[in-house]
């Protein structure tokens, strides 16, 4: 299945609980998060898409314990 992306998507990160993946969109300025299924791996966009990201976001990654993402802009 297609999944809706913004514009130029660089980098993804899982989750440390592999529910939610998240996705740092240069062009859009953007974060596009979506919800994994755990039994099919489905990917369903959040109610909250996409989110401001500042200006060019590069890199995305999680913390291991907490629910925060780090985002490194370009």
């Amino acid at each position: 299945p297609s999944m809706p992306a913004e514009t130029l998507p660089m980098i993804t990160a899982v989750t440390s609980d592999k529910t939610c993946l998240l996705t740092a969109n240069s062009s859009s300025n953007s974060i596009s998060s979506h919800v994994i299924d755990r039994v099919s791996g489905e990917l369903t966009l959040t109610a909250h898409n996409p989110l401001g990201a500042g200006t060019n976001p590069a890199w995305i990654a999680t913390h291991p314990t907490l629910s925060i993402a780090y985002v490194a802009l370009s």
